[in-house]
């Protein structure tokens, strides 16, 4: 019986790296490591890598596709948030369970989120999108307080 070969998105930044490549050698799971740079050869030996960009998700997802024409993938796992959109985009193209695409972006980016819960009409509080200070009184004064601001995305 063949192991199954999944591709770990592990962004450099995460902290959980070992855990899933622990996870997937418990698993008997063999693995592809995507992330944003190569491994040195001491740390990557006999691991296949892909290099992504995280702030690339379509051109990332692209290489991991194109990884499986020479190594049939079964799943791919996002370590982190990071990692999601490629994740899902790719499992799309090639034919494996995944999240839809858009929902994952939606629910990256507070905006997109709310636009599309308020195309559904789903009740929500009130919101707008500022730039400045500036921007903020005014939206304050147009929509009431109290208000909370947050950025588009982590």
């Amino acid at each position: 019986m063949t192991m199954p070969h999944v591709v770990l998105i592990l962004p450099t930044a995460t902290y959980r790296a070992q855990d899933f490549v622990e996870a997937a050698d418990r698993l008997g799971a063999d693995i592809t490591v995507a992330s944003e740079v190569e491994p040195p050869l001491a740390e990557g030996a006999g691991t296949p890598t892909v290099v992504i960009d995280c702030d690339s998700p379509e051109e990332s997802a692209a290489r991991i596709i194109a990884h499986a024409d020479h190594h049939p993938i079964d799943a791919i796992v996002a370590a982190d948030d990071q990692g999601v959109e490629i994740a899902a985009i790719a499992a799309e193209a090639l034919g494996l369970p995944h999240n839809q695409p858009f929902g994952v972006a939606a629910t990256r980016n507070k905006v997109m989120l709310r636009r599309a819960l308020a195309r559904a009409e789903v009740p929500q509080p009130a919101f707008g999108v500022v730039n400045t200070a500036a921007e903020a009184e005014l939206a304050v004064a147009d929509l009431g307080a109290p208000a909370v601001l947050k950025p588009l995305g982590l």
